[in-house]
């Protein structure tokens, strides 16, 4: 026993005194109210000082509570009159002050006096300040930027049998958005066959711009051409311009409203009939809800009144569910209806048109 306990005796004492010695080589905070800190200091700088502790983490305290500061490092020191000292700081009992002992000797410091302390081979506080403008200046610049968005989507149906029939029904969309506008160029097409008999043939597209005037009141062009078989339109083509407003305008939930003037300008597939051109007004609302973080509620209202004879009009609904595919957010599926409806339609048509989809989203961003 008496052998063992001597054996051991030699570890014991070294491992007491590694400990002793990590104590002693700590960094020490002293508070106003006499509490002391024994850790770290990685920085004092406007008005915090940071102190990495193995008890409590790190620790932010305020520098109007410092009574003293102990380093074992050096540290560089940056004083209130602009003077920067490097060297240990250390707290004379006799003299009752803090020293900074550096290669020039002893200097005497108040502690309320230092404006910041960073560690000797760390950036100053100014040198941190620049990086963090400049960090904030390119997220800013790269942010104004904007970004492009790529959004094609296309649904399919074939039958075979009893009947033969086939749907194809999709569209592509490019969007650039930046914090204070949106660029949206679409292209979208309605196309049916039915005992090898054509049943529609739509095809549209066009751009639209908006742009915020303030935090919700925005501004927003438009222009879009379209070309439908079954309505007897060889084009249509519709350029509104207006003022629009967010009355919700939160992360993942929006609902706006717009009021356009604008021109609309047709003409038709059957020979010898006059083209028509009409002074419109577009009257809008957009609403999106994220139901989910994985799902999205989109409805889009749309009334294009004529100036000239106010029977004559269209309405537009779009409403849609749109969800990821897997776990992947550029694979999703969107599930919606579209509702066309033409006060005035042409000789042999519906005034509404219903078309149930569902589509393939694919999202590149």
């Amino acid at each position: 026993m008496t052998t063992s306990v001597r054996a051991l005796a030699p570890g014991l004492a070294a491992a007491v005194l590694g400990g002793l010695a990590a104590i002693a080589a700590a960094d020490v905070v002293v508070l106003s109210d006499g509490s002391r800190l024994v850790g770290k200091v990685v920085r004092l700088h406007e008005g915090k000082i940071t102190l990495e502790t193995e008890y409590a983490g790190t620790l932010t305290i305020d520098a109007s509570r410092l009574e003293r500061i102990e380093t074992d490092d050096a540290v560089a020191v940056a004083m209130e009159s602009g003077d920067r000292l490097m060297g240990q700081l250390a707290y004379s009992t006799a003299a009752g002050v803090t020293l900074v002992r550096s290669e020039l000797g002893d200097i005497p410091v108040a502690v309320s006096q230092i404006d910041a302390i960073w560690e000797r081979d760390g950036k100053s506080p100014e040198v941190l300040a620049m990086q963090a403008e400049s960090e904030r200046l390119a997220k800013e610049l790269e942010a104004a930027r904007g970004r492009w968005n790529l959004i094609a989507e296309i649904g399919l149906r074939y039958t075979d049998g009893n009947t033969e029939t086939f749907t194809v029904l999709g569209g592509v969309q490019l969007i650039h958005r930046t914090p204070v506008d949106k660029l949206r160029f679409y292209i979208a097409a309605d196309y049916a066959e039915d005992q090898k008999r054509r049943t529609r043939a739509e095809v549209k597209g066009g751009a639209e711009y908006e742009r915020l005037i303030s935090e919700r009141l925005f501004a927003f062009a438009r222009i879009e051409l379209e070309y439908d078989e079954f309505e007897d339109l060889e084009l249509r083509l519709t350029a509104t311009a207006g003022p629009g407003y967010y009355w919700i305008k939160d992360p993942g939930h929006e609902l706006s409203t717009r009021l356009g003037v604008g021109y609309q300008h047709e003409t038709y597939l059957t020979e010898g009939r006059e083209s028509k051109n009409d002074l419109i007004l577009e009257i809008g609302l957009d609403y999106l809800l994220e139901l989910t973080p994985w799902m999205k509620f989109t409805h889009m209202a749309r009334y294009y009144p004529t100036f000239e004879e106010v029977r004559d009009y269209r309405l537009l609904f779009d409403s849609a569910l749109v969800f990821p595919i897997g776990s992947t957010e550029m694979l999703k599926f969107k599930l919606g209806a579209l509702f066309e409806y033409d006060s005035i339609p042409q000789p042999g048509r519906e005034r509404l048109d219903q078309t149930y989809y569902g589509n393939f989203v694919i999202d590149i961003k």
